[in-house]
């Protein structure tokens, strides 16, 4: 197959491959499935990816997900993806859901229940690929790529900040994190569609963005054009290096937390000693608790959410003291004893 010209000569290529490179190791092991809407960032990082594999020979992979809210495009998109993934011979993965009926029935928003569907079937086919490699496999785990731009995760910082949540949703969406790798988070959506406009290079436009519908849309088309106006330059830049420093001061307060929690916890693995835990600084109350409750439960997705946490929170402030906390999937959290000891009830 004859390489195009343009992989052969782009500086932004090379730089980008060095940026992963010194995060992992590339080679014929590893192996990457690509997360792939057809829009500008995914079709700029499908492009990359290829270019990448004739140097390093890694595998590739493609997985599109049809969220059904377009059946005017869907279907064609999907058709496209399909075509595009024979002529690079790359394996192709897709799957649908009725996105709007999901999110109806998880009383959700569409954006959210879009993501949560997306990200399942993407979950699943990691599996999968694993799984078809074997479990005797030398090859790590396949990792997903995603083509989140800068622009992506300023929004996300804003959207966070709106919401009011603390230093784990303003730290979010990282470079790389051993399952996830961004790496376009350097790169402004304009910078990466001059790439392909320049070089002829086509995508799907999701007509959707345009529309006001979503808060990210009005958040990308009102908000920030406001906000680069008013600062006077682009702070993309800026608040990438800042959610870095915030995501290495997250990391620092979680290893803190580990300890912590050795420290608290009672020779019965699923106790804890309150007293013991309230001594501890209270910006680390909540981790304390949330790593608890994950390797108690042997549930790495459990997340503590804040009104549970507010619960508890009140109950650590009156101790000694009895309560008991439903966090559904029939936990139940028991508060007793004269050391504030906590103990896990299945019910």
């Amino acid at each position: 197959m004859v390489w195009p010209d343009f992989q052969e000569n782009s500086g932004l290529f090379r730089d980008l491959r060095q940026e992963i490179k010194s995060k992992l190791s590339l080679g014929p092991q590893s192996h990457f499935l690509i997360g792939i809407s057809g829009g500008p960032d995914s079709m700029f990082l499908a492009y990359f990816f290829i270019w990448l594999r004739a140097r390093e020979g890694c595998q590739l992979s493609l997985a599109h997900f049809n969220h059904q809210l377009r059946p005017e495009f869907d279907e064609e998109e999907t058709h496209g993806l399909a075509a595009f993934a024979r002529t690079w011979d790359l394996a192709f993965y897709t799957a649908t859901a009725d996105v709007r009926a999901l999110a109806a029935q998880r009383q959700a928003g569409i954006e959210e229940a879009a993501r949560a569907a997306r990200h399942h079937f993407f979950q699943e086919t990691l599996v999968r690929l694993q799984r078809e490699a074997g479990l005797d496999s030398p090859n790590p785990f396949p990792l997903l790529a995603l083509g989140h731009n800068q622009d992506d995760l300023v929004e996300t910082v804003l959207i966070n900040l709106g919401r009011g949540t603390g230093l784990d949703g303003l730290s979010s969406m990282p470079y790389y994190d051993g399952r996830i790798l961004r790496p376009l988070l350097g790169l402004s959506s304009q910078e990466i569609r001059d790439f392909l406009r320049d070089r002829g290079l086509s995508y799907y436009l999701d007509q959707s963005n345009a529309q006001d519908l979503y808060l990210r849309n009005r958040i990308r088309q009102e908000v920030l054009p406001a906000w680069r106006a008013a600062l006077g330059y682009d702070p993309g830049p800026q608040l990438l290096k800042h959610t870095e420093s915030l995501r290495s001061e997250r990391q620092a307060l979680d290893q803190t937390a580990g300890m912590a929690l050795a420290a608290c916890r009672l020779p019965s693995s699923n106790q804890l000693n309150l007293k013991s835990l309230i001594s501890w600084p209270l910006g680390l109350h909540y981790r304390i608790l949330q790593q608890f409750f994950q390797e108690s439960l042997q549930a790495e997705s459990f997340t503590l959410t804040d009104q549970q946490y507010k619960q508890i929170a009140k109950t650590l402030a009156d101790l000694p003291g009895q309560a008991s906390f439903d966090l559904g999937q029939g936990w139940v959290f028991l508060v007793q004893g004269y050391l504030g000891q906590v103990t896990l009830v299945i019910k």
